[in-house]
C-alpha cells in the first residue's frame, strides 16, 4: 500500500457530497483479520449526522479500482495530527488496528445494560449474537439502523441518545456505559433496564405477561 493509493483514495473519499457528513478523513494500510492487507478509512463525522459505511464503500467502488476502495470504515472523534497539522500516518495506523483487534475480542455482555442493548443490536442488525467488544458499524450498522436503535432505547427510558454518541462509542460496552451515564438520573432506570434485558426480543404475548406477572 503506497502512500499515493492512500491519496487517491483519500482524495474521492473527501469529495462532492460526502463532505456534507465527514470533517476529516484519513487512510492507513494494515493487516487484515483474516490474512493478507486491507485498506482502513478513518473518518471523523460531522455533528448530529450518521455515516452510512455502506454508502461510503459504494460511493468510492463508483469511482475506484478495486484494490483502492477501504474494506473498512471507522469513525472517530477526531483523527491524530502532527505538530504540522498533518494527520500522523502512524498513529492513524495504530486505530486501524486496535479496531481490527477488536472485532475478534469480547465477552458476553455481562450487565443488565449490556444484556438489554445487545438485545436491540441483535434485533436491528439482524445478527445471532454481540459481544462487548463488537462494533455497531462493523456488524452492519448504518444510519437506518441507528436511528432504529435510539428509537427503541428512547422507548424504555424515556430519553433519547445523541446520534453522536454511538459514533464516539461503537462498541457495545462502551456504548452501554454511556446509555448509564445519559438515563443515570432516569426513574426507576435500574427495574427499566432489568425488565428490558429479561423480556428485550420476546414476542408481544410473552412481554405483555411478563408485565402482568410483575404488576400482580
Amino acid at each position: 500500500m503506497t502512500r499515493q493509493d492512500i491519496r487517491l483514495a483519500l482524495g474521492e473519499l473527501d469529495a462532492h457530497r460526502l463532505r456534507a457528513l465527514v470533517e476529516r478523513c484519513g487512510a492507513a494500510g494494515g493487516a487484515a483479520a483474516g490474512g493478507g492487507h486491507e485498506l482502513v478509512a478513518v473518518y471523523v463525522p460531522r455533528p448530529d449526522t450518521v455515516v452510512d459505511a455502506e454508502e461510503l464503500r459504494g460511493f468510492l467502488a463508483a469511482r475506484l479500482p478495486g484494490e483502492y476502495v477501504p474494506t473498512r470504515f471507522v469513525a472517530a472523534a477526531e483523527l491524530p495530527l502532527l505538530p504540522s497539522g498533518k494527520i500522523d500516518q502512524r498513529a492513524l495506523g495504530r486505530i486501524a488496528a486496535a479496531t481490527a483487534e477488536d472485532r475478534d475480542r469480547g465477552d458476553a455482555p455481562g450487565t443488565d445494560t449490556e444484556q438489554w442493548i445487545a438485545g436491540v443490536w441483535r434485533d436491528v442488525l439482524g445478527v445471532e449474537s454481540v459481544r462487548t467488544r463488537d462494533d455497531f458499524f462493523a456488524l452492519g450498522g448504518n444510519s437506518l439502523r441507528a436511528i432504529r436503535m435510539i428509537s427503541q432505547i428512547e422507548e424504555v427510558l424515556g430519553r433519547r441518545p445523541a446520534v453522536r454518541s454511538i459514533f464516539d462509542f461503537p462498541s457495545l460496552a462502551a456504548y452501554a456505559r454511556a446509555v448509564e451515564e445519559l438515563a443515570a438520573d432516569v426513574p426507576e432506570f435500574t427495574a427499566r433496564v432489568a425488565l428490558a434485558a429479561e423480556v428485550y426480543g420476546l414476542d408481544d404475548a410473552a412481554v405483555a405477561e411478563r408485565l402482568a406477572e410483575r404488576q400482580a
